[in-house]
Order: structure tokens, then C-alpha cells, then sequence
């Protein structure tokens, strides 16, 4: 048995219900806590008959955890629902059977096989954490952490614990949607648990957490009944930022990394998905009696969900018009992608600079901290030897005082008396 949380409100719904299908279809068997984030999202979630599903409202978490409500004063809903999933696991770890492990999902994850060999790789360890692999054009998106938060896994043992209890603490001090320094929401935290907890197992597989910032470095090829990325079993793909455009198009924000929409990644990773959300989307619009159940079959090839660019091509999908509208759309958001980029590029060359004058005005305030000590110390010194020269002086002018009478006394007759 394996456990799995996650959560989301209800503009989320129909891709929590898609990773869920995903899990049913290819994890053996599997519970999964899901955090309502809003009333509209659990009472559809309580309509559906979804068995291995326990649905927990929000205020159940935050009456349970205190903590939670003083952070949620000073935050956004997506700063808050960062700051939210230490405190899920934490709230939910020790309910999974001693040893087992929980792991926490992004609800815009989407399975392709079963994730069993990533718990293999976790055997040996209390926590799991997934590297983004960013390409070496994309280095410098470090800056939002090395490792990915969208797949975080917890042993329920002493490490587990210690672990997860370190990173709650964390994200309730600082968990913001933004650069701080070397922080970003709760992600720049995981940088640290290799180091800091001995337990920490970075998983390898290259088929996990396959994104949009990093499939443009993979080859992506059809096998069997599978797909794989390098000749690896994709396990799971994050379909972050994934965009509505106009009606049932969508933006992979693959641009935003330089990747091209080719033929391998729209219809082996992306149709599939895009599949199942129409399907998702057409069941949750639809009215639908109490205890429904929910279909775990993969959705129709022919939904009207796709992926821009489509192109006009002779097996195009789209009417000549329609390629030109979305293509002309498509041409506007890589414009304001890259100007996005651009921006992004200066930013960070600013940052560089006001980094680069900081050590330079730290070293020019040591340096004077060290010249005020030395002129300090030399004040000192000339304060002791005007003194020392006070002294000699008085003790002078005091010897030729005595000798200056003593002679007086000799001229004129009179024995010198001493002094």
C-alpha cells in the first residue's frame, strides 16, 4: 500500500481528479488524503465514489495546527498554500503505518506508470526529494531551489518526523511566493535536507518529475504500452503552469525554456493529459447524481483539449483559420515570454551588481572599522606620551628648581639647606 496526499481548491479540481485517475490506473494500490481548499471543491469531490480517497476540510488542518492561522494573516492564497503542505504531512504521518512512507503531490502532476521504482530508490531512507534536472542554459533557476516540491516523501520514523517537523517550522516562519535572499516559498528549504538530515534520499530516475524546464534536454520516444525519456520509463510528468488560452487550447509555457512543441511530446505526454482534463471537465459540468463513479479509463483520443502551436499542416487537426489564430496567439505569449525572460535577464544582472557593490562597501566598512582602530590605538599612544612627556617635564622643572636655589644660596654666603 502506498499513501499519497495533496490539495487544491476548485480551479484545480479537474487536475487533482486527472492525477487521480492516473494513480488508480497504474499504482496497484494506493491511499490518497486530498486537502479541500475550498467548500465548492469538497462538496464535488464528496459526490464522486472515489474509495481510496479520504477528503479533509481545510478548517480540520487549521484547528489541528494553530500555527497555520497566525501565518495565514500575512499571506495570498498560493504563499498560503505553500505554506500548507508540511503542515498536511505533518498532520497526516502518523496515521500511515509505522516504517510506511507519505508522500506529498503537486495536484498537477499526472502519472504514466507505476511509481513503485521510485520507492525502491527511497528503501534505504526516512525522505525523498526529486533534483528539477535543469538544463545547463537553465542554471540559473537554482535560485528556486535545487530540488522540486512537487513530489516530497516522509517515513513515518523518527527521521521522517524530525525532518518534516524542520521544514513546517520553516515555511511558517517565511513562505512567500517571491525571491528573498536565498529563499523561495517552500521549496529553498528542501536545498538543505541532504546535508542537514542523513535520511535524505535524492531520487535518480529520470522519469520522475519530467517538466517543462527540463524535457527539452530528453529524447522522448513511444515504448510498448509506455513512453520513455531517454530510453527510461517516464514515471510521472509535472505539467506546471499549464495555461487555458481560448476555449479548449492550452499553453504548456514550454517556450518560457526554449522547448519546442514537437510531435513525440504533444501527443505521447501532453494529449493524453489534455485528454483526460476534457473528460474530467465534461463530467464535473455535467449534472451527476450523489456517489457517482468516477471513470479511471483514459480519456478519448478526439477531445476538443489541445496544445498550441497546432499548425496547418495535411494531419493537422485545425482549419486553416483556426492554425493561423492560434498560431498568431502562440507568437504573442513567446513574445511575452521572452520579454518576461529578458526582463528577468536584467533583473538578475542588476541583482548581481547590488551584490557585487555590497561586498565592496562591506569591505571599504572593514577597512575603516581597521583604520578607526589604528588611529584609535595611535590617539592612545599620544595621549600616553603626552603624559609620559608631562611627567618628565614637572620632574625638570622641579630638579632645576632645586639646583636654581641651591646656588642662590652658595652666592649669597648661606649654607644650602637640602632640599
Amino acid at each position: 500500500m502506498r499513501y499519497f496526499c495533496l490539495s487544491f481548491d476548485h480551479n484545480y479540481l479537474t487536475r487533482g481528479l486527472a492525477l487521480y485517475a492516473s494513480l488508480k490506473r497504474h499504482c496497484r494500490e494506493f491511499h490518497l488524503d486530498i486537502l479541500c481548499l475550498d467548500e465548492e471543491c469538497h462538496k464535488c469531490l464528496a459526490q464522486l465514489s472515489l474509495p481510496e480517497c479520504r477528503m479533509i476540510p481545510l478548517a480540520d488542518l487549521e484547528t489541528a495546527d494553530p500555527g497555520l492561522l497566525t501565518a495565514k494573516a500575512t499571506k495570498t492564497i498560493v504563499d498560503y498554500s505553500f505554506t500548507l503542505k508540511p503542515c498536511l504531512v505533518r498532520y497526516l504521518l502518523a496515521t500511515v503505518p509505522k516504517g510506511e512512507f507519505l508522500t506529498y503531490l503537486d495536484s498537477d502532476l499526472y502519472f504514466y506508470a507505476d511509481p513503485e521504482p521510485l520507492f525502491e530508490e527511497l528503501r534505504a531512507g526516512s525522505v525523498g526529494i526529486i533534483p528539477h534536472r535543469f538544463p545547463k542554459e537553465l542554471d540559473y533557476m537554482k535560485m528556486y531551489g535545487i530540488y522540486n516540491a512537487g513530489w516530497v516523501s516522509f517515513r513515518n520514523d523518527d527521521q521522517g518526523h524530525a525532518c518534516n517537523d524542520w521544514w513546517r517550522e520553516r515555511c511558517l516562519e517565511w513562505c512567500y511566493d517571491r525571491l528573498e535572499g536565498d529563499y523561495y516559498a517552500d521549496q529553498s528549504y528542501l536545498d538543505g535536507l541532504p546535508s542537514r538530515f542523513v535520511g535524505t534520499v535524492v531520487i535518480q530516475h529520470l522519469g520522475a518529475n519530467v517538466a517543462p524546464w527540463n524535457v527539452g534536454q530528453y529524447e522522448i520516444t513511444a515504448a510498448s504500452s509506455s513512453v520513455s525519456i531517454n530510453r527510461h520509463e517516464l514515471i510521472f510528468y509535472h505539467f506546471h503552469a499549464l495555461r487555458g488560452i481560448t476555449g479548449h487550447l492550452f499553453d504548456g509555457q514550454l517556450s518560457k525554456y526554449g522547448v519546442d512543441v514537437t510531435d513525440e511530446l504533444r501527443h505521447l505526454i501532453y494529449k493524453p493529459y489534455l485528454n483526460e482534463l476534457y473528460e474530467m471537465d465534461r463530467m464535473v459540468r455535467s449534472p451527476a447524481p450523489a456517489n457517482s463513479q468516477l471513470s479511471t479509463e483514459p480519456g478519448a483520443s478526439a477531445s476538443g483539449f489541445d496544445l498550441v502551436p497546432r499548425g496547418s499542416g495535411p494531419h493537422s487537426e485545425a482549419s486553416i483559420e483556426q492554425a493561423e489564430v492560434e498560431s498568431y496567439l502562440y507568437r504573442k505569449l513567446v513574445l511575452a515570454e521572452r520579454e518576461s525572460c529578458a526582463r528577468l535577464a536584467v533583473i538578475l544582472e542588476l541583482k548581481k551588481t547590488c551584490e557585487e557593490r555590497e561586498a565592496l562597501i562591506k569591505k571599504l566598512d572593514e577597512l575603516c572599522h581597521e583604520r578607526e582602530a589604528v588611529i584609535k590605538k595611535l590617539k592612545e599612544s599620544c595621549r600616553e606620551r603626552k603624559a609620559a612627556i608631562k611627567e618628565m617635564e614637572e620632574s625638570l622643572s622641579f630638579r632645576i628648581s632645586r639646583r636654581a636655589r641651591k646656588i642662590k644660596s652658595i652666592i649669597c654666603g648661606q649654607s644650602p639647606k637640602r632640599l
